[in-house]
């Protein structure tokens, strides 16, 4: 007879996604646009700054100009020294964690601008917001 806990599952999930998120910054900070779209789920969905702005589908079609933009984006953060500035690039480039926590969030984890959810068990980058 074999157990399994759900404890272990959490662990595993998280692990699984820590190696994802490995992966996918590596491919972000090459440039590999062909690696990260194959990270992705098809249609990305695309929010704007606030709610009220209708979600956008982004197909693989479109997916090289829009990962551009999106990745390109400058996203403003409060720090010790006033407003900082950076581009999603470099905010990816810095971390190193997926922050994901299957004990704690079961549907998924967000870096800044991108969410990444398992999709028929396999992690991919589902949503993006781009505030322009």
């Amino acid at each position: 007879m074999t157990v399994i806990s759900s404890a272990c599952s959490a662990t595993d999930e998280s692990v699984s996604a820590q190696a994802f998120w490995l992966k996918f910054r590596g491919e972000v900070i090459a440039g590999d646009k062909s690696k990260i779209a194959e990270m992705t789920n098809f249609p990305l969905h695309i929010h704007g700054v606030t709610d009220d702005i209708p979600v956008k589908e982004c197909d693989r079609h479109c997916f090289d100009n829009m990962y551009d933009r999106l990745i390109n984006q400058k996203i403003y953060f409060l720090g010790g020294e006033g407003v900082v500035q950076k581009t999603m690039l470099s905010v990816i480039a810095e971390q190193k964690t997926s922050g994901y926590d299957a004990s704690v969030e079961k549907k998924g984890f967000r870096v800044h601008q991108f969410e990444f959810h398992q999709v028929s068990g396999k992690w991919l980058l589902t949503d993006a917001y781009l505030e322009e």
